[in-house]
This record gives structure tokens, C-alpha cells and sequence, in this order.
């Protein structure tokens, strides 16, 4: 018996024995099977990545890989969106037969698979710990299933319901028990996630072979994403040097020319080949090439960025002003291995920056021969802006310091301040522009008389925002007329004509100046004044009329100015004469004056308006075509003349800011940066802070610096609001937006009049003043307004 057991122990000893060698072949083997299969996937992804293959191609061939090894479904790679706040599916490894019975099942096609990683997500805790998953618990799995449909929440609440409903059916036609997650990490931070399922359970030994295989996947899409960037940075290189309106040019740090484009080959003169052929300061110099002043030995030096006005030489002789944009080329380790120029031609600027100077001269000479000063008073601020020629008017120096709005209500004559407080307040209180003659009260006792004009602007809702004036020196001009009336006491000594005639035009008295100088006056033998006299003077009658009329006639070439005064109780008329053919000659100059005022001020509105689309050629027009409908939507609004006017200059030159914007993010076809965008949104401030300095009529200005503020403080750059805002600014608003939204840009094609309309539509009340969008639709609805 015990000779039995032993043996037969000793037999089953010596089967162990025998046996286990036989068990550590056998795990070796299926070991260097599964590394064999390893290196297959891995080969076959390197091999991929090798010959170009694009990262849809690479991430199925993956997916097809591992289905066969894991007896799966396949592999399916998810990529954390831009945002990171969302997986987004790159393959689908259903097959279609169940993708169709899963459509039928919810009775929708199933979208894009974009899933939230919001706390709660089975992904996202997955990401969160950075390490790889096992689920095989059913509840777990349907809850991965039902993330899915997470995804169409957003879009769809119907299908979220319904994907919610059926989960458990989807899940057991799936037959799905057991899944696999594998974050996806390179660098030290997550990229995305494999998501790999079957019917039999996972096993750690799965997971640790998977974990090795899914780091080859990682940098093949690490791969192909860099090399997707680098092509899309390449074409969007390629694109910016060759189609942008600046020229650009690149060089080595030993000056050399290693690239330019078409548009630098036209600035400076030479063909493409030339400029290689040459150094920079060869090809192109400036004023500072050679010199320690030189750019690009700053840049050399250690500037990160360089800007400045410079006056280029091309070898024609010409002289092209331009202004040159820098910045450096780095290798890894920091060190300037070539630059990068931007030049931008600025001759038509400096063309027009001249002819806006000359004309703002004119307009000043004119102010000056006309003896007008202007004025503006700002009632918000209380602050008191005026022109040169009223501190010629008030006789104040203009270096005299402390000069201010009290200064020169003091000069107003102590007789004359009542009236003058007086037909302000009038004025602001019917809202109507006034003209009044008041006198000057200067040390001595020596008195000016001046005509001052006035008008003041309000907002929507009637609140005075600006007074604005002119005042202009009538003191000659009001000694001559009391010249007349003293002359007029003592007719024989009088130098100037005097007479006296009955009704029927019989001269009754005349003096000796009548006599010599007026015999085309008379009529009938020099016994009667001429018939033009004698039917005024029956009209006066006939209209009971005893006050004093003036009349300009012609005697030869001399013009003389009478006064007619009939006296009815007694019968006759007095008539006082008085040589003016020098104030109608000074009068005609003043016309012509005012006349080349209009015109200097209108060259200065075309100036500026050029000066923007010579910058930007794109939206050329466009400043016309705004200006045209805002004029037809202050008309229909029934606003009076001088408001249509000033909205109508305003908006003539209100981009005119965008002169300090680089044309090549004007002229972008792309997307701009938020930097960029906030650099476009100055042109409003910088449009103000340009035409402030002339002395418009109206309060252009202040127009142009909040056309792009909005009702509900949206807007920039001050955030207004409301009544905050100008009327005339909103009209601008308005119009602005219809004309931007139903014109092509080089970004977008033209969306059109009837997208613009709803855009207004949508914004009423809100964005856009309510009775100018009104007007602005009834335009181009009813009244056939056309750009």
C-alpha cells in the first residue's frame, strides 16, 4: 500500500517535473507571440506614419489592428477638443449593421459624437486621474453608453430623451461587457482617450499590453497634428507674403535677402531675382543703412520688435516713403539668425496728409480774412474752446495764462449783459439758434460792436449738449451807419446825397451832392427821382410804412445806399444817400470768402475720407455709401437742415481712425486675433482725437467717437448708453451695419439687404435706437433706397 502511494506520488512528482517545463514553453511562447503582435501594430503605424498617411488613415489602421488582437470591436480614439471640454470621436468602430439598428431603436440618425466632460463623466475621471480603466460592471457600462447622449443634449432634447429611454436595449444589443480606457498623455498632459470594447471581460495582462501599444498611437497623432499645423502656418505664410498689400522682405543677419514678395518687388523697383542677388541695404537703401541707427543692427542687438518712418532709395532715383515694421528670427536657443521687414508704402498718405494740411491753412486764412472767430462751449464738461481770431476780437494775448470762459463775459459791455444772458436762455429754451449785435466794453471807455451767431445741439431726449457760435468784429461797419444818421441832420454840408420828394417823385429839395453826383438818380429833366425810387416809396405809403428802408443803386461805377423815410402827415418823403462802393466790394470779398471757406471745409471732409480708403481699398466707398443712407435716415426722421449736414460730414470720414490700423488686418481674409480686433476698435478715439482739431461747424467729432457705441453700453470705446449717446451718432450706427452687412469684405462674401434688415431687426431697442432703425427700414422698403 505504501509502496503504491509512493510510487505513485513519485509518479505524480515526476509529471510535475516533466510537466512544467512543457507550461514555461508554452507562457514563453504565447509571450513572444503577443510581443511579435505588438511590434506588428507598432511596425504598420510607423510604416503609416512614414509614407504620409493622414491621422484618419493612421487612427483606422490602429483601430483595425486591435480588433483582431483584443478580440474586439476596435480601438476607438477620442481628441480633447481646443477648449478642452470636450472628446471628440475620430473613428467609429460599430459595425454598420448595429449603427443601423441603434438608428432604428432611437428613430434619429445619430450625429457627430462630442462628448462633455463635465465631473460627473466616466471619460472625465478617467482623464482626471491620468491612469488607464477596467469597467466591467454592467450599470458602469450603460452609463458610458448613456454619455453618449450627453452628446446631442444641447441639440437635440428629443433624441437625449430618447437615448436616455432605451439605454439598457442599446446596451444588450451591443453586447458589450467589458471596456477598456486608455488616456492618451504626451508630455505630461492628456491629448485624449482610447475607448476599447468586447463581450469578454478585460484582464490587467490586457491592460498592460494595451498601455505599451497606445503610446505608439499617441505620437503618431502628436506627429501628424505638428505637421498638420506646420503645413496650415506654411500655406497661411505663403498666403500673407504673397497676397498682402505691404511688402515684406526676409534677411539673414548678415544681410542678406532671402525671401521678398510681389508686393516689395513693386516698392522697391527690382524683380525678385535682383533683391536676391543683392544685400538689403544694396537693393533698397534708406537713410540709416550703414549707420548705427541702422534697424536691423538693433534688432541685431537685442530688439524683439522695431518700427519706424522711414525714406527708402530705389535705383531709378525715386524716393519712396515708407514705413518699416521689424522682428527677428530665433533658432531654439534664442540666438537672431535673420529678420523679418514689413513695408508699407506711405506715399498717398503723405500726399494726402499735405493737401489736408494746405487746406486746413486755407481754412484758417479764410477765418482770417473774414474777421470770424469760432467758438464751442461743451455743456457737460463746461469746457470753452475757442479760435484765434477771438482772441483778436477780445483783444486778449494768447499767451496770457488763465485765459477762460469768464474772460470774456467780463469784455461784454455792462449795458448789454442782461440782453446777452437774456437771448441765450431764450434760445436754449426754444431750442433755436439766435443772431444778436452787442457791444464790447474795453479800458478807456472805447467800445466794439460785434454780431454774434449762435446754435446749440441737443440729444434724443431734448438735453443741450454743445452751444457752438461764431463772433465777428461789425464796429466799422456800425460807425458808418451812425456816420449816416449824423450826416443826416445837416443836409447842405452833407457830403453824401440828400433830398426830399413828394409823392409823385417831384424833387422838392436836393443838395449840392445830389446835384454832382446822382444825375442818373433823376428822371423828367432832373426834376423827378427815377421811377424805381418813386414806386417804392408808393408802396411804403400804401402800406402806411413810416419806417426807414435801405436801397442799393448803381451810378455808374459807384454804388450808393438810400435810405427812404416817408413822412405821411406831411406829404414827402426824405431820402439819405451814402457812397458804399467800398463795403459792397468788401462785402463781395466776404462772399467770396465764405464761399472759399465752404469749399476748403469740403476738401478737408474729401481729404480725410481719401486718406482711409487709400489705406483700405477693400471697403472703398464704403464711407460714401453710409454717408448717403444716414442723410436719407435723418430726412425721413424730419430732422433739420444743419443736424442732416453734420451727420452727413460725419459719416463721410467716420472710419477715418483706421489710418493708424495696419492694412494687413484690414485687408485680412482670416480670422483676426483678440489683440488685433482690440487694436481695430481704437479707430473710433483715434478718428475723435483727429478732427477735433478742426474747427467743424458741428460736433463731428464727438460723432464719429461713438458710432460704434450701443444702446445697452455693448458698445465701444466709452460703453455708453442710452441718451448717453448722440442722435446723430446712432443714425451713423444704424447705417454703418446695413451698409457693412450688404457689401462684400475680404473676409466674407456680401450676406445682403434683407440679412442686414433682420440684424437691425433683432437689435432694436437694444442695440439700435428704435425710430432710426424704423427710419432706416422705411428707406429701403418702401421709398426704393439703393446703395
Amino acid at each position: 500500500m505504501n509502496k503504491r502511494t509512493n510510487n505513485k506520488s513519485k509518479s505524480t512528482n515526476n509529471l510535475v517535473q516533466i510537466e512544467k517545463p512543457g507550461e514555461s514553453n508554452q507562457e514563453n511562447t504565447g509571450e513572444l507571440i503577443e510581443r511579435l503582435e505588438d511590434l506588428n501594430i507598432i511596425s504598420s503605424l510607423n510604416n503609416a506614419m512614414n509614407e504620409g498617411k493622414k491621422l484618419k488613415e493612421i487612427i483606422q489602421l490602429f483601430s483595425k489592428k486591435t480588433k483582431k488582437l483584443f478580440s474586439s470591436l476596435g480601438a476607438t480614439v477620442y481628441l480633447l477638443s481646443e477648449d478642452s471640454k470636450y472628446l471628440i470621436m475620430q473613428n467609429s468602430t460599430l459595425p454598420r449593421g448595429i449603427v443601423k439598428k441603434v438608428e432604428n431603436i432611437i428613430r434619429i440618425k445619430i450625429p457627430e459624437v462630442k462628448i462633455s466632460l463635465d465631473k460627473e463623466s466616466t471619460y472625465s475621471r478617467a482623464l482626471g486621474q491620468m491612469e488607464p480603466q477596467i469597467i466591467n460592471n454592467p450599470e458602469d457600462i450603460q452609463k458610458l453608453i448613456y454619455d453618449f447622449a450627453e452628446t446631442v443634449k444641447l441639440k437635440n432634447k428629443i433624441l437625449h430623451k430618447t437615448f436616455k429611454k432605451v439605454t439598457p436595449k442599446i446596451y444588450k444589443l451591443l453586447k458589450i461587457n467589458s471596456v477598456l480606457i486608455v488616456p492618451l498623455i504626451s508630455s505630461g498632459k492628456v491629448i485624449g482617450v482610447i475607448d476599447i470594447s468586447r463581450e469578454n471581460p478585460f484582464r490587467s495582462s490586457d491592460l498592460e499590453r494595451f498601455k505599451s501599444i497606445s503610446g505608439i498611437i499617441t505620437t503618431a497623432i502628436n506627429k501628424k497634428i505638428a505637421e498638420d499645423r506646420l503645413k496650415s502656418f506654411t500655406l497661411e505664410s505663403n498666403m500673407i507674403l504673397e497676397t498682402g498689400i505691404d511688402g515684406m522682405r526676409v534677411i539673414d543677419k548678415d544681410f542678406n535677402v532671402l525671401r521678398v514678395n510681389n508686393q516689395f518687388c513693386k516698392i522697391s523697383g527690382l524683380s525678385e531675382s535682383k533683391n536676391l542677388a543683392k544685400k538689403c541695404y544694396e537693393s533698397f537703401p534708406g537713410e540709416h543703412c550703414n549707420k548705427p541707427t541702422c534697424p536691423v543692427k538693433k534688432i541685431q542687438s537685442g530688439s524683439s520688435y522695431l518700427e519706424r518712418e522711414s525714406k527708402k532709395v530705389r535705383t531709378d532715383g525715386k524716393v519712396v516713403p515708407c514705413i518699416i515694421t521689424i522682428f527677428p528670427l530665433m533658432n531654439a536657443d534664442g540666438k537672431v539668425t535673420g529678420m523679418v521687414e514689413n513695408y508699407k508704402d506711405i506715399t498717398d498718405r503723405k500726399k494726402s496728409e499735405d493737401a489736408l494740411k494746405k487746406s486746413e491753412a486755407n481754412f484758417k486764412e479764410t477765418q482770417k480774412v473774414a474777421n470770424i472767430g469760432h467758438w464751442e462751449l461743451n455743456l457737460s464738461s463746461n469746457r470753452f474752446m475757442w479760435s484765434d481770431e477771438i482772441y483778436q476780437i477780445f483783444e486778449i494775448s494768447p499767451k496770457k495764462s488763465g485765459v477762460s470762459y469768464e474772460t470774456f463775459l467780463d469784455l461784454i459791455h455792462p449795458g448789454d449783459r442782461d440782453y446777452v444772458d437774456k437771448s441765450y436762455i431764450n434760445s436754449l429754451g426754444k431750442k433755436k439758434p439766435y443772431s444778436i449785435v452787442h457791444r464790447l466794453f474795453f479800458k478807456g471807455g472805447r467800445v466794439k460792436y460785434i454780431q454774434e451767431r449762435y446754435k446749440t445741439y441737443y440729444d434724443g431726449n431734448g438735453k443741450p449738449l454743445r452751444s457752438i457760435g461764431t463772433i465777428q468784429d461789425i464796429t466799422r461797419k456800425k460807425k458808418a451807419e451812425e456816420e449816416i444818421n449824423n450826416l443826416a441832420k445837416f443836409p447842405s454840408e452833407n457830403p453824401n446825397p440828400v433830398l426830399r420828394v413828394d409823392y409823385e417823385g417831384k424833387i422838392i429839395y436836393q443838395n449840392k451832392a445830389c446835384k454832382n453826383k446822382l444825375q442818373n438818380l433823376k428822371d423828367k429833366g432832373g426834376k423827378y427821382i427815377s421811377k424805381q425810387i418813386t414806386d417804392l416809396i408808393n408802396n411804403m405809403i400804401r402800406e402806411k410804412s413810416e419806417k426807414q428802408i435801405a436801397v442799393d443803386i448803381s451810378s455808374g461805377k459807384s454804388v450808393y445806399e438810400f435810405s427812404i423815410k416817408p413822412i405821411i402827415k406831411e406829404g414827402y418823403t426824405n431820402i439819405y444817400g451814402r457812397d458804399i462802393t467800398e463795403r459792397k466790394k468788401a462785402q463781395e470779398d466776404l462772399e467770396k470768402s465764405y464761399i472759399n471757406l465752404q469749399k476748403t471745409l469740403n476738401d478737408v471732409i474729401n481729404t480725410l475720407a481719401s486718406i482711409i480708403e487709400t489705406k483700405d481699398p477693400y471697403t472703398s466707398g464704403h464711407q460714401k455709401r453710409v454717408a448717403a443712407l444716414s442723410i436719407s435716415i435723418s430726412e425721413e426722421m424730419g430732422l433739420d437742415k444743419d443736424r442732416i449736414e453734420a451727420i452727413g460730414t460725419a459719416a463721410m470720414i467716420h472710419d477715418i481712425g483706421k489710418i493708424n490700423i495696419p492694412a494687413s488686418i484690414l485687408a485680412r481674409p482670416g480670422k483676426i486675433s483678440d489683440i488685433e480686433y482690440d487694436m481695430i476698435k481704437t479707430h473710433s478715439q483715434v478718428g475723435y482725437n483727429i478732427v477735433r482739431r478742426i474747427e467743424f461747424p458741428f460736433p463731428i467729432a464727438d460723432i464719429i467717437l461713438q458710432h460704434h457705441e450701443r444702446l445697452d453700453g455693448s458698445g465701444y470705446p466709452e460703453g455708453l448708453k442710452g441718451n448717453d449717446i448722440v442722435l446723430e451718432a446712432k443714425i451713423l450706427a444704424v447705417a454703418d451695419v446695413v451698409e457693412a452687412m450688404s457689401s462684400y469684405r475680404p473676409y466674407r462674401p456680401a450676406l445682403g439687404m434683407d440679412k442686414a434688415i433682420r440684424e437691425i431687426k433683432k437689435g432694436k431697442g437694444k442695440l439700435y435706437d428704435g425710430e432710426v432703425v424704423e427710419a432706416c427700414i422705411k428707406v429701403i422698403t418702401k421709398k426704393g433706397f439703393k446703395f
